[in-house]
């Protein structure tokens, strides 16, 4: 009788520890695969970044800015150094449609600036090089539950997605708000687009800084930068306001509005890039992040 309980009680804590150890190498080999994805939208990130300022110079420079074609030829050159360095992912990449269509989008873009297409044609296919990098991105934070964290809504530490996708607002309103005041002249096109981003910007870019700002376990470490963010943002939209302005807009410069702008996407990627440390420092056991519990 004795002997039995003690066999039993073995055999339970033999399961039990069997069980302990297959969930800790599943959470590790979980967490491992996170860091490896994470490494893949940090490459993607820089490849955004680089983009959106070839978008804007170009778009600058094909509007009339002649001096800006030496710095985005020396972008466009970073960009290609940049997809070099996203071919060490291409066995990961190459599973996403949109990885291959911006792809193709860049090879566009290259050929249209060698054509002189229209700077309106050269900022759609950035506008669409642009979004395809985003839904690669979006897809795989989705697959590997990168924002959300097990989690019913986005988590604090998952809104690097929502301020990478804002990024893209802000460098859609610098390209447009540059080449609107280096042509100095009267677009309604234009305005009315760079009004509704205004707008989009307005409503959206401030929510997850204050998710951030609020959230006890990353006040200590963000404010600062959250701040500058939101700071950032508001001397954008007051420059957005003057150049929409008939005569406010007449009186400002293209360099100075870009370089505003620049510092808003700027202060919006330094959250980001914090943000991606933290996920890679919690899946490599580092930091605590609080998960939905997972069962044995």
């Amino acid at each position: 009788m004795v002997l039995g309980t003690v066999a039993l009680a073995l055999l339970i804590l033999l399961t039990a520890s069997l069980l302990l150890h297959s969930r800790r190498k599943r959470m590790h080999e979980r967490g491992q695969a996170c860091v490896r994805e994470l490494e893949r939208i940090a490459c993607l990130r820089q490849l955004l970044e680089l983009v959106q300022q070839h978008r804007g110079l170009s778009f600058g420079e094909m509007s009339g800015e002649g001096s800006w074609q030496a710095r985005r030829w020396a972008v466009h050159q970073e960009v290609s150094g940049q997809l070099v360095r996203c071919q060490a992912h291409e066995g990961s990449l190459q599973w996403y449609p949109g990885w291959h269509q911006a792809l193709a989008r860049w090879a566009q873009i290259e050929s249209a600036q060698q054509q002189e297409v229209s700077a309106e044609t050269s900022l759609r296919l950035h506008n669409r090089m642009l979004a395809l990098l985003l839904e690669v991105i979006r897809d795989i934070a989705d697959r590997h539950d990168l924002e959300c964290l097990g989690g019913l809504a986005t988590q604090p530490v998952g809104c690097w997605l929502q301020l990478l996708e804002h990024t893209e607002l802000l460098g859609q309103a610098r390209a447009i708000g540059s080449g609107i005041l280096v042509r100095r002249a009267d677009d309604s096109t234009l305005r009315t687009e760079l009004e509704a981003l205004r707008m989009r910007i307005a409503e959206q870019a401030y929510l997850p800084l204050a998710q951030l700002h609020a959230d006890p376990s990353l006040r200590q470490h963000m404010t600062t930068k959250v701040q500058e963010a939101e700071d950032c943002l508001d001397r954008l939209l007051e420059l957005i306001d003057q150049l929409l302005a008939a005569e406010g807009g007449n009186r400002l410069r293209a360099a100075t509005f870009f370089q505003t702008a620049t510092h808003a996407i700027t202060a919006h990627l330094v959250l980001v890039d914090q943000l991606l440390q933290r996920l890679t420092m919690a899946n490599r056991g580092e930091v605590r992040e609080p998960r939905k519990p997972e069962s044995p």
